[in-house]
């Protein structure tokens, strides 16, 4: 299974110890727009691949799995383009800011 991190700060560190747990033999890919904290991230978890765009991420690892771990703002439009690409997105609360 292939799945993706998508966001690198405070709760990506939990995700990672439960992925590897609950599936050990997961490929896992970290996103982030600051690619020294998906690096630290990679360092300690032993992550196979780090990216810093989106797009970039989901065409060439086509994850099985996209865990959205960013800010609030951004869930909603970084879901869409997971689910676009036929992944599987698990959002990190809430999915938006907004109702409408």
């Amino acid at each position: 299974m292939k799945v993706a991190l998508i966001g690198c700060g405070r709760i990506a560190p939990t995700h990672l110890r439960v992925l590897k747990e609950v599936v050990p033999e997961a490929e896992v890919y970290l996103c982030d727009v600051n690619r020294s904290q998906a690096e630290k991230l990679s360092t300690k978890w032993a992550v196979q691949g780090i990216y810093t765009s989106l797009d970039d991420l989901l065409s060439s690892r086509k994850p099985h799995t996209v865990h959205i771990l960013t800010p609030p703002q951004t869930h909603a439009a970084l879901a869409e383009k997971a689910i676009q690409a036929d992944c599987h997105a698990l959002v990190e609360k809430p999915m938006t800011e907004t109702a409408g």
